[in-house]
């Protein structure tokens, strides 16, 4: 069950009506610690190594690109997967032809198996 508080503490975030803009490759005008879900606020209390990986068939890419600013990682990588969708499988509407983007889950999946075996492995 949720309060009006604990919904809006996990759900919302402030927003200042005179700041707030979308552009091509921000959102602006957020108070990212105004949530405790919020990801932007959360990354900053991450330090071990970081792997974000973005679908460029999803409309996540800027958010994923805030992640990577906000992050304070040592070791961080802001990666795209052309032409993936959010799960990870070829966004077909996006393709111009048949086929375009490939397997993008084992591109996906490759990458994550070489930036782990670059780290963790002697």
């Amino acid at each position: 069950m949720y309060t009006v508080k604990s919904w809006l503490s996990s759900n919302a975030l402030r927003v200042d009506p005179e700041r707030y803009r979308m552009t091509e490759d921000s959102i602006e005008g957020i108070d990212w610690q105004s949530s405790n879900t919020s990801t932007p606020a959360n990354i900053a209390g991450v330090r071990a190594p970081l792997l974000i990986m973005a679908m460029t068939g999803h409309y996540w890419m800027v958010s994923s690109e805030i992640f990577y600013q906000r992050a304070t990682s040592r070791d961080k990588q802001l990666v795209f997967v052309e032409g993936a969708s959010h799960n990870i499988v070829p966004c077909r509407a996006c393709e111009v032809f048949p086929g375009q983007y490939g397997d993008t889950v084992k591109t996906t999946f490759d990458h994550v198996a070489n930036w782990l075996r670059e780290r963790f492995t002697d």
